[in-house]
């Protein structure tokens, strides 16, 4: 089995703590969902994923629409 923080940076996360930051779930019960729920863990990562790509969209977004102003 892999850790959580290999897994994490397997699904193209920075790292463990980038994930608690999105979630809000301590890092700790992470390492122990990945260990004992791993199905949990992996559909944790999945929406972390989803919500990176929205905040740097969005981002992407409010940029293009500065540089239009401009």
């Amino acid at each position: 089995m892999t850790t959580a923080a290999k897994a994490v940076k397997a699904a193209g996360m920075k790292s463990l703590a980038e994930v608690s930051e999105i979630t809000g779930i301590g890092r700790e019960t992470l390492r122990v969902w990945n260990r004992d729920r791993p199905r949990l863990f992996g559909i944790i990562l999945s929406g972390c994923i989803a919500e990176k790509e929205k905040r740097e969209n969005s981002a992407h977004n409010n940029l293009e629409k500065a540089n239009e102003s401009n």
